[in-house]
């Protein structure tokens, strides 16, 4: 049963994703270390967005439901620069991805309600880092400090230098 649900909730995410990357909306563009602030407005909204990665880097996507709400479901869904589906992801409050860049070209990633029906509604930050590269949150330094905050679905990057061995 789980299995079956499964495979038809990946059909319709990608049908859903396909629909949104042919439909000649543009997608917002997401760098490395970024945060965007979205919403789902309406019933069966998507959003998509693109980003530039080479073969080989890692990719991680984590989109937070800010609403706090039950009914919103914040999926996310990733497809591949000739427009392949990639990996899908979904929580209760946070939908997550963590992927190995197979292609050298531009993602795209689309957001929506993945809940039963598809019709909630809610706000939601989607958190994009590509590795190596990403340094968000500044350089690490020896015996240092650096306090921070964890917000829902957050991705803190940062960087340091080290010797081999």
């Amino acid at each position: 049963m789980k299995r079956a649900h499964a495979l038809r909730r990946s059909i319709l995410c990608l049908a859903l994703g396909l629909a949104a990357i042919d439909s000649g909306v543009a997608a917002e563009a997401l760098s490395n270390g970024s945060v965007v602030a979205g919403a789902i407005s309406v019933s069966g909204e998507l959003d998509s967005f693109t980003f530039s990665v080479s073969a080989g880097e890692n990719i991680m996507l984590r989109v937070a439901d800010l609403s706090a709400s039950n009914a919103f479901f914040p999926s996310i869904t990733l497809y591949n620069p000739t427009g392949g589906f990639v990996l899908a992801g979904s929580g209760q409050n946070v939908g997550r991805l963590d992927v190995l860049a197979g292609a050298t070209g531009t993602y795209t990633v689309v957001v929506a309600d993945g809940s039963t029906l598809h019709t909630a509604v809610g706000n939601y930050n989607l958190h994009f880092i590509r590795a190596p590269g990403a340094n968000a949150d500044g350089a690490l330094h020896n015996g240092g400090v650096d306090p921070g905050v964890v917000e829902l679905g957050d991705i803190d990057s940062y960087s340091f230098s080290a010797n081999a061995g």
